[in-house]
């Protein structure tokens, strides 16, 4: 009949409706009918494509776009297409150059300029993603979500105040959008305005009360400003929205325990009853049972993990471990001896391997293990620790030596109180009550080394407060001093790993309280460490039994055989312990006086 039209212009139609419906199966059938009727119609794949990727075929969804743009190669919204199907597969510098392609075609496209400035902010090209989605703001003014992301490019790339402002016009758009008020409390966090970033994030779950990170980010909040038990509760209930996030599971357990609740392992079968075949959350659990040494139990985790996936290393990594709390090394060294197989880069599993080895006095081999693992990663500071151990236990006194040189590596230094200070001890009086202040916690981090007492959360430097940043360049002007006399030795650990310039990896302040201690360790994720001294109990003076001294080389019996210190510090208030990352230390416990308050960091060399 004249005027009718084509059936796959009718099928088109009617999928749209369906879209508009909700019945995203229904469109989906009746674009596939189209298809077989006009194979070539731009329209008809354009829309195809949007519905395949919508149901998850992304293959599909890009070779459809792909058909139509052969048909309009100059269509920018057909690129900008291309480019979300390329953005679902993965393909970031694909969907990247899609969406400049089509905002070259059409300048006033908003989806181009929008989708471009994600893409980019996505790729970590922030400054760029910027000006993109300024493009974005101007062309579509009442567009929420373009403000949205203008406002968290701005405040990662630490225009935090004009963030805001984005966001704050967001809101005003959409302003039951759960998202944007999440997205307000991390800028407020980035402005350390705590208590407007927490309404924000209160905000947030009250808009949508499954959105998990709100509930996440409460969790971190509370705990850090003290507020345990709305920590617990908001992380609980983060818990039951993603029962398989493992930060969220050792988030509450760490704050429990630091509220003084005792060890609190109950989340872990809860999300597995849950989650009953996630292998991660049994590794999990068994890890966290080996630590509270509950070693049959985290065995039976262990292996029920390996039903479900035999091949995984992580799985007999954990598996090894509670064996050799059961001290069954036969067995370990077996559970070890397959991870490695399944993976052999991994240098974490290779040192665990060799303490296995060494548990069994299988030196000889537990050496053949460390040395392949110290090729893949020369700078490991845990299997550096684990070589000195080693070479202790075979006698190779030379190599050891020139590994744990004590004068050579290590160095105490009376470092500078800050300007505007008299001296160390007017710089300590008013240092040591801001920084215990900073101690909200009842108990010590179950996975720090300290006993008896209380550690700062987070990156103490990252503090704003003069009192903060006047120790800090203090400590960076000691370290960058000490940096400048050590040797050049390009094939030594320590030596050759200097760089151009330095950065702290990590910062934080320590409480030990009568009869405190730190437990024997080594820092990981460090080059240099130290032990930064503000206030000492009395009995530190005393030679004798060395309370609250600082020691060197004497190892940790629960990871390692039982050597003993091969170097004592006495601290005083004002002097700052500096060593290799990977010496083995800890601090004698003290008897005499109430308290030991210092601070400790990290250092890493960069090339800049």
């Amino acid at each position: 009949m004249k005027g009718q039209s084509p059936p796959h212009v009718v099928l088109l139609g009617a999928a749209v409706q369906k879209l508009r419906a909700g019945q995203v199966h229904e469109a989906d059938a009746m674009l596939q009918a189209a298809l077989k009727q006009a194979p070539r119609d731009p329209d008809v794949l354009a829309m195809a494509s949007g519905v395949a990727r919508q149901l998850g075929r992304a293959d599909e969804a890009l070779d459809l776009i792909r058909r139509a743009i052969k048909q309009q190669p100059r269509h920018a919204p057909l690129h900008n297409s291309l480019g979300a199907a390329l953005r679902a597969k993965g393909d970031l510098p694909g969907a990247r150059q899609a969406f400049q392609r089509a905002a070259q075609l059409q300048p006033d496209l908003f989806d181009a300029a929008f989708n471009l400035g994600l893409v980019l902010d996505a790729q970590g090209d922030h400054a760029e993603a910027a000006a993109h989605l300024r493009r974005a703001v101007t062309l579509a003014p009442e567009r929420a979500e373009a403000h949205e992301a203008l406002g968290n490019v701005l405040v990662r790339v630490g225009q935090v105040e004009d963030g805001v402002t984005s966001l704050l016009r967001a809101e005003q758009l959409r302003p039951a959008s759960g998202s944007i008020a999440h997205n307000l409390g991390v800028a407020y966090e980035a402005l350390e305005d705590d208590q407007r970033a927490l309404a924000a994030y209160a905000q947030a779950v009250q808009r949508a009360p499954n959105q998990v990170a709100s509930w996440g980010a409460i969790g971190n909040l509370q705990r850090r400003l003290g507020g345990h038990v709305d920590a617990i509760a908001a992380y609980r209930r983060a818990i039951e929205l993603a029962p398989g996030n493992l930060d969220w599971h050792q988030a509450l357990l760490e704050t429990i325990w630091q509220a003084g609740g005792g060890v609190n392992l109950s989340s872990y079968p809860y999300a597995i009853q849950r989650l009953p075949q996630d292998v991660s959350l049994r590794r999990a659990f068994a890890y966290q049972l080996n630590r509270t040494r509950a070693h049959e139990e985290a065995e039976r985790e262990a292996r029920a993990a390996l039903s479900l996936a035999p091949d995984n290393a992580e799985i007999h990594d954990v598996l090894g471990q509670t064996l050799i709390g059961q001290k069954r090394y036969e067995e370990a060294i077996g559970s070890y001896g397959r991870a490695a197989a399944l993976a052999p880069k991994d240098v974490a599993l290779l040192g665990r391997y060799a303490e296995a080895l060494v548990r069994n006095a299988q030196f000889g081999d537990a050496h053949d293990v460390l040395t392949a693992a110290l090729r893949v990663a020369p700078y490991d500071q845990e299997n550096l620790a684990r070589m000195t151990i080693l070479l202790r236990l075979l006698g190779e006194e030379r190599a050891y030596g020139a590994l744990a040189d004590y004068d050579a590596l290590s160095k105490a230094i009376a470092v500078k109180p800050p300007e505007g200070y008299r001296d160390t001890e007017a710089f300590h009086a008013a240092l040591a009550p801001y920084l215990l202040g900073k101690h909200l916690a009842k108990q010590h981090p179950t996975d720090q080394t300290l006993r008896g007492g209380t550690q700062t959360l987070g990156s103490l430097f990252a503090d704003p407060h003069p009192l903060i940043q006047g120790l800090r360049q203090s400590l960076y002007d000691a370290v960058a001093g000490f940096v400048a006399n050590l040797p050049e030795d390009k094939a030594h650990p320590f030596f050759g790993r200097r760089g151009k310039g330095l950065k702290f990896s990590g910062s934080w302040s320590v409480r030990l309280g009568c009869g405190g201690f730190h437990t024997n360790h080594i820092h990981p994720a460090g080059w240099i460490s130290s032990a930064y001294y503000v206030s000492l109990p009395t009995g530190v003076a005393k030679p004798d039994d060395r309370q609250g001294w600082f020691k060197m080389g004497e190892t940790n019996p629960d990871t390692s055989p039982d050597l003993p210190a091969e170097r004592w510090v006495r601290p005083t208030e004002g002097k700052l312990v500096l060593f290799p990352s990977y010496f083995w230390h800890g601090t004698q416990a003290f008897e005499e006086g109430s308290e030991r308050l210092t601070v400790a960091f990290d250092v890493v060399p960069t090339e800049g």
